[in-house]
C-alpha cells in the first residue's frame, strides 16, 4: 500500500500499554515535522526536511521504491512514546544528504518555488531560501552533498535498517527505514514498550519527560548512551541561527514510485522528550520517452524513362523520407525514420498518494454531490456533516498546511487526480488563504492559477455543522480521464497532519460519461 499523505500519516486511536493510556496523534494536533519532495528530469528524488517547532530531534528517515509510512503517539506524563518511519519497499540507491543547513531567512521550500527539475543537465537543483542551492550535479551545488554514511558534527552516519516494525493500536509500520544511531555502524534500537534499553544507539521510542536516547537524566538502563542519535532540526525562523533544513537525494532503482518518511521527537532545551513528530510523503518518476528509428528499404523494377516516387506510411506517428532513385534496372531505396512517444506516467503534483489514506472521516446526514464536466472544464466537491470539525484539526494553511483533493476510481481505488491548494500563497497580489477566526479558513484565487481552484472553504462553525467545499474550471485543471471505472472516491486531505474528510460514491453515478461524472456521497 503507497503511503497515505505527503507529509504525515496517523490515526486517531486510543491503546491501553502497561496500564498507561497512550493516544496516537489525535485529530486536533498540528504536526511541526514536514517532508517535501520534488523530482528531477532524470529521476533524481530530493526530499527536504524542516520543522516549525523550536527544536526536533530525528532519528529515522525511511526512502523506498514502494510505501513509506510514519507512526507516531502523543504525549502522556511518563509514558514511553514511538516515532518510526520506515518503508515497505527497498531502500533508494545513491542516497545523499547535505548537513543540517542553518543561517536561512525562511525554511519554508517547495517544489514549485524552490526547485527547477531541467537544471544541471536534468539533474535538478535546489535554491534555498538566502541564494544557496543543493543539486546532486556538484558543479550546481554551493552546499556540500556526501554519502548518508558520512558523519559531521551535526549528522550522524545513517545505518540501513533492513526489517523494523512498530505497532500501535490503529497504527502499523514495518520495513526499511534509515536509522542514525549515536555509535557509528552499531545498531541497538530502543524498546516499544519498556522504552530505553542496555547499549542503546537508536531511538524509535522514549519515555515522555526524560532525556531523549537512553542519557541520564531520566534514563538510567547501563550503559547508557554517550550522546544523542539523530540529528537535531531547529525551526525558529525569528532567528537564522535556528532556520534550518536539511536536504536527501536518491536516484531511481527501476520501480515507477517512491515513498519518504521521517520520524523523530520534539525536545526542550535540555533535550527531553516532549512529544513526537513524524511526516511521510510518495511519488511517481517519470517515464522516459523512448525514440525508435527504424529503416525500411524497397526494391523496385523500372521502365528506362520512369521517375518513380515511392511513399511509405508509418503508423507510429513516423516522419518518412522518401529517396527514390530509378534507371533503367534502376533501385528504389526509402528510408523511414520513426519517433514513438509513448505518453507518460503523470507524477503526483502533490501530496496525494497512488492509494486512499486510511480513517478519514465520512459525513454524516448529508448527501452532496461531486461533479465534473470537461466540456465545461469544471470539478466541484462538497462534503458537510452533522457536528463540528476542531478548529485545530484544520492546521495552518496561510502559513503552513496545503490541502489537496484526492480523487480515486475502480474496485481498487486507484489514484485519478488531485486538486491542491497550497499553503502560503499569494493570489492576484493578496494572500490566497484567509483565517476567518472560530469559523475556520477560506481560500479564493480569481486567476485559478493552482490546479483550477477558485474557491476553498474550511468551515467549522456553527458547531452543528461541518462543510468543505472546492470550486475549481478553466484550462488549469488537471488532465482528467472520463469514465470512472466504479466505485468513486474523494478525499481533502493535508499535508502537516492525520486528518482527512472522505467522500463514498457507490455505482450507479448519476452520470458517468467520456465528458462528465455527477453522484453524491453514500
Amino acid at each position: 500500500m503507497f503511503f497515505e499523505d505527503r507529509r504525515s500519516t496517523r490515526f486517531v486511536v486510543a491503546s491501553v500499554a502497561f496500564g498507561v493510556v497512550l493516544s496516537v496523534l489525535c485529530s486536533s494536533s498540528v504536526w511541526a515535522l514536514t517532508v517535501e519532495r520534488c523530482l528531477s528530469s532524470d529521476n533524481h528524488l530530493y526530499v527536504i526536511l524542516r520543522t516549525t517547532s523550536d527544536r526536533t530531534r530525528v532519528t529515522s528517515v525511511a526512502m523506498t521504491n514502494m510505501s513509506a509510512n510514519a507512526c507516531c503517539e502523543s504525549p502522556v506524563s511518563g509514558a514511553v512514546l514511538t516515532a518510526l518511519a520506515a518503508g515497505s519497499g527497498a531502500l533508494l540507491p545513491n542516497r545523499t544528504r547535505t548537513t543540517v543547513i542553518s543561517g536561512l531567512p525562511s525554511n519554508t521550500v517547495t517544489c514549485g518555488a524552490n526547485f527547477s527539475a531541467t537544471a544541471a543537465g536534468g539533474q535538478g537543483q535546489l535554491t534555498l531560501p538566502g541564494g544557496s542551492t543543493v543539486s546532486a550535479n556538484a558543479g550546481f551545488s554551493t552546499q556540500s552533498v556526501v554519502a548518508v554514511t558520512t558523519a559531521d558534527g551535526a549528522v550522524p552516519a545513517a545505518f540501513d535498517v533492513p526489517t523494523i516494525s512498530r505497532s500501535i493500536s490503529g497504527c502499523s509500520i514495518s520495513g526499511e527505514t534509515m536509522a542514525f544511531p549515536s555509535t557509528a555502524g552499531v545498531h541497538t534500537p530502543s524498546d516499544q514498550g519498556a522504552g530505553e534499553q542496555s547499549s542503546q544507539t537508536a531511538t524509535y521510542d522514549d519515555t515522555e519527560g526524560s532525556t531523549i536516547g537512553n542519557r541520564a537524566p531520566g534514563n538510567n538502563v547501563p550503559p547508557t548512551q554517550a550522546s544523542p542519535d539523530g540529528f537535531l532540526l531547529e525551526g525558529d525562523c525569528s532567528n537564522p541561527a535556528t532556520c534550518e533544513v536539511i536536504v536527501f537525494i536518491a536516484t531511481q532503482d527501476g520501480n515507477a514510485a517512491a515513498g519518504v518518511a521521517a520520524g523523530g521527537f520534539t525536545i526542550d532545551s535540555s533535550e527531553l522528550t516532549e512529544s513526537t513528530e513524524c511526516g511521510a510523503s510518495s511519488i511517481l518518476f517519470n517515464t522516459p520517452t523512448r525514440t525508435a528509428t527504424a529503416t525500411q528499404t524497397a526494391t523496385a523494377t523500372n521502365t528506362a524513362t520512369a521517375t518513380d516516387t515511392a511513399t511509405a506510411t508509418d503508423t507510429a506517428t513516423a516522419t518518412n523520407t522518401p529517396l527514390p532513385s530509378t534507371t533503367a534496372t534502376g533501385t528504389a531505396t526509402v528510408t523511414t525514420t520513426g519517433t514513438i512517444t509513448p505518453t507518460p506516467t503523470p507524477t503526483s503534483p502533490g501530496i496525494c498518494s497512488l492509494t486512499p489514506k486510511v480513517g478519514c472521516t465520512t459525513p454524516v446526514g448529508y448527501k452532496r454531490p461531486l461533479r465534473i464536466n470537461l466540456q465545461k472544464q469544471i470539478v466541484t466537491w462538497r462534503w458537510r456533516s452533522t457536528g463540528a470539525i476542531a478548529l485545530a484539526a484544520l492546521g495552518d494553511p496561510v502559513n503552513t498546511t496545503t490541502y489537496s483533493l484526492c480523487v480515486y476510481a475502480g474496485a481498487v481505488p486507484t489514484f485519478q487526480f488531485e486538486l491542491q491548494a497550497p499553503a502560503d500563497g499569494t493570489c492576484n497580489g493578496k494572500p490566497c488563504w484567509k483565517s476567518r477566526g472560530a469559523k475556520g479558513f477560506r481560500y479564493r484565487d480569481t486567476s485559478r492559477s493552482n490546479d483550477g481552484i477558485s474557491r476553498v472553504v474550511l468551515r467549522t462553525q456553527p458547531e452543528v455543522l461541518a462543510d468543505l467545499v472546492l470550486r475549481a474550471r478553466g484550462p488549469n485543471l488537471p488532465s482528467i480521464t472520463l469514465p470512472f471505472n466504479q466505485p468513486v472516491m474523494a478525499q481533502l486531505i493535508k499535508s502537516d497532519g492525520p486528518e482527512c474528510w472522505q467522500s463514498n460514491y457507490s455505482p450507479p453515478a448519476n452520470k458517468n460519461t467520456a465528458t462528465a461524472y455527477k453522484d453524491k456521497n453514500d
